[in-house]
């Protein structure tokens, strides 16, 4: 190569000497003497021409190794993902359940140059750092209180002097609208480049409306930021997205990003959720446990013919008294259901056609014995029919006529009980919730107590979302469905896929049966145990159990010796044209009266739906409208929100999804409420009005 370089440049040298001495004294025509000087030209560029693929076959093949260790020295690549967005999680009118919002942590690198420059070299060498640190640790000891202004200026002074390029600022994360306050500070206004401010985003998943359904909707790992329990662990793979890939170069100290591979964001969901009701719901289940002093305890409200949830609630106390939503009681308590079962073992010997609603049972004082075992009524029913059973929760008149009518065939009752569909394995959408355990009667541990003692709902095991399965099948005239609380799957507003009513059983008994026990429920609250959930505004159907609280085989009692139980309501309204269904349970209250304590709560949050769903029945209005107020306070602190100090104009915010409005508004200090689904259509404020910091602008979505 050094050959042909050497040739090249002699040729050239030689040229440069014809061209500039010996053709000027050839002495030759002028024609001649052009022609001679263009080719002696060409001739010149060709060899300039050759001269680059011989130049670039030396930078690959003799220097390539060289320059290439020396590129290394000074470039780093590094394969990074992008993560993808969270989707969110909306009530049944749009209203936000959960989101993903942005946080940072704010850094400041000390080694940029901006901060040593003169801040005014006139007067001074004082450099732009020195002069303005003091008002930087005035400002940010005033906004976030972590430490005093004296002790950050101090450590701030530290970090400049050892050139620090990752010194953190703040020690929390801070929301979007936090930043937006702290790029007004001295120094940082400057940005990055002058100023030193850097920073890192973090997505943070909050609950506007927490703790309503808290444990329902669920909750994610923050690192993660995958689902951990409820709708979050459910349908963590939709709502997580796919993270996208990308490719940072730095070159001598800048970076750059390739995109490989762009994010795909998860979806949204539109659950069945209904925040009036959900809001209800928890307010008449907390001040019933409150005035129990109750273990725990849920409510379940359902809609008949489509199976959706509008209202579910799950409190548990905790050591110091509160209660919170700790676990999911309707989906993963496994209970024994007490007299709510005793409907299940009429239906059965009703369809069997044993008995009918005439056939009278003579319950005596209210004891009888079964193979040695003492069964007990609460009081003396005597002589009396199957619909008086049913409504006086008599065990003894239940047990006797199950034992006596299946005593030589056990396995037909149980087989009875299969053909309602109550105990179909489901697959309901909070995992790991439990299912319905009935004995076989070829089990091992069958006895001769268990018919009548499971005729009652004891040595059963069933959670109480499966019991408001049952009995909402009995108000949507015999068809099962199963529970759901997810109706659509969104994209940006778009709906990209449905989830119909699942049906589990077509038809639960025979209609004539279904009728005698539609009948037989509505006279156990107009004449049997459950008369403290009447109300006047519609009539109500349903059960009420009471089931003693075993552990090891041995009866739990109180400190003063009394039993512990499981109480129930389990019921539909209006009793004539069922719209909902609804189920409380509550454990080891003070006291043991299911009709008044849980068909209390029943009625409260019955009204309340009976009254959205007519417009008609002011119920409780004074307390909603705390809720509420409470409810936004809890919002604002979850998103850490700070007034802003400057008016904005209102934007247009139409054809804008739900989320591109709320970022950009909550970015200019105002609340935000939505409305329905999709993208904006309306709003509240006309645009280039200037609202007030933090007043609440309403959005249309559709």
């Amino acid at each position: 190569m050094k050959i042909v370089l050497i040739i090249i440049v002699t040729g050239l040298l030689l040229i440069g000497i014809v061209m500039a001495f010996i053709v000027p004294r050839l002495h030759l025509k002028v024609r001649q003497d052009m022609m001679l000087r263009f080719s002696l030209v060409a001739l010149l560029f060709l060899f300039l021409f050759c001269l680059i693929p011989y130049r670039t076959a030396v930078l690959m093949y003799e220097e390539g190794d060289e320059l290439r260790a020396l590129g290394a020295r000074h470039e780093r690549i590094k394969e990074d993902t992008i993560p993808a967005r969270r989707g969110n999680l909306y009530a049944d009118d749009g209203k936000m359940l959960s989101s993903s919002l942005p946080f940072y942590k704010v850094f400041m690198d000390m080694r940029v140059e901006g901060l040593r420059t003169p801040f005014n070299p006139k007067e001074s060498d004082l450099s732009y750092f020195e002069h303005e640190v003091g008002a930087l640790a005035d400002s940010l000891a005033e906004v976030f209180h972590e430490k005093p202004a004296r002790t950050l200026e101090r450590e701030m002074r530290q970090a400049f002097l050892s050139h620090k390029a990752h010194y953190r600022l703040i020690q929390r994360e801070i929301s979007y609208l936090e930043l937006q306050r702290i790029s007004d500070f001295p120094i940082l206004k400057r940005g990055a480049v002058q100023g030193g401010l850097s920073t890192e985003e973090r997505s943070r998943r909050v609950w506007p409306f927490k703790p309503l359904a808290s444990r329902t909707i669920g909750d994610v790992y923050g690192a993660s930021n995958a689902g951990k329990n409820g709708l979050e662990l459910f349908y963590n793979d939709s709502l997580q997205g796919h993270p996208g890939l990308k490719i940072n170069r730095w070159v001598a100290g800048k970076r750059t990003d390739i995109i490989t591979q762009p994010a795909v964001n998860g979806v949204d969901l539109a659950t069945t959720i209904n925040i009036d009701l959900q809001e209800t719901a928890y307010k008449a289940l907390l001040q019933a446990l409150q005035a129990e002093d109750a273990e725990c305890s849920t409510i379940v409200l359902m809609k008949c013919q489509t199976g959706e949830i509008k209202a579910i609630s799950n409190l548990v106390r905790q050591n110091d008294g509160r209660y919170i939503e700790a676990r999911n009681v309707a989906f993963g308590d496994e209970i024994e259901p007490g007299s709510t079962f005793k409907t299940v073992s009429l239906m059965v010997a009703l369809d069997d056609g044993v008995i009918d609603t005439t056939y009278r049972v003579d319950t005596g004082n209210g004891r009888y014995n079964f193979y040695g075992s003492w069964m007990n009524d609460t009081h003396a029913n005597g002589v009396i029919s199957v619909p008086d059973i049913l409504a006086q929760s008599s065990n003894v008149g239940v047990s006797r006529i199950i034992e006596e009518k299946y005593r030589n065939r056990p396995q037909q009752y149980i087989d009875g009980i299969h053909r309602t569909g109550l105990d179909q394995a489901l697959s309901l959408e909070i995992p790991g919730h439990g299912s319905v355990k009935i004995k076989e009667s070829t089990d091992k541990t069958w006895a001769r107590t268990t018919l009548p003692w499971t005729s009652i709902g004891y040595e059963v095991n069933v959670p109480p979302i499966y019991t408001l399965m049952f009995y909402n099948a009995i108000a949507n005239n015999g068809r099962m469905v199963k529970p759901k609380l997810v109706n659509a799957m969104l994209r940006d507003g778009d709906t990209i896929r449905t989830f119909p009513t699942e049906v589990v059983n077509q038809q639960i008994c025979q209609p004539k049966t279904l009728g005698e026990i539609q009948s037989m429920l509505r006279r156990v609250v107009t004449h049997g145990t459950a008369k403290a959930v009447n109300t006047p505004l519609f009539e109500i159907a349903g059960k009420t159990g009471t089931s003693q609280i075993q552990t090891g085989g041995q009866k739990l009692t109180g400190e003063d010796g009394r039993p512990k139980h499981n109480i129930t309501f389990c019921g539909y309204f209006p009793a004539d044209h069922p719209e909902y269904s609804c189920i409380v349970y509550i454990r080891r209250p003070r006291v043991s009266s299911a009709g008044r304590i849980c068909g209390g709560v029943f009625r409260t949050v019955a009204e309340r739906a009976y009254a959205l769903q007519n417009q008609t029945a002011e119920v409780d209005r004074k307390t909603l409208k705390q809720g509420r107020e409470r409810l936004r306070e809890c919002q604002e602190e979850e998103r850490h929100s700070l007034p802003s100090q400057s008016c904005a104009v209102m934007p247009d915010m139409t054809g804008r999804t739900a989320r591109e409005a709320l970022y950009q508004l909550e970015r200019s200090g105002w609340r935000v409420k939505l409305q329905g689904q999709g993208r904006v259509v309306s709003q509240s404020v006309a645009v280039g009005e200037c609202p007030q910091p933090q007043e609440t602008i309403t959005l249309t979505l559709q």
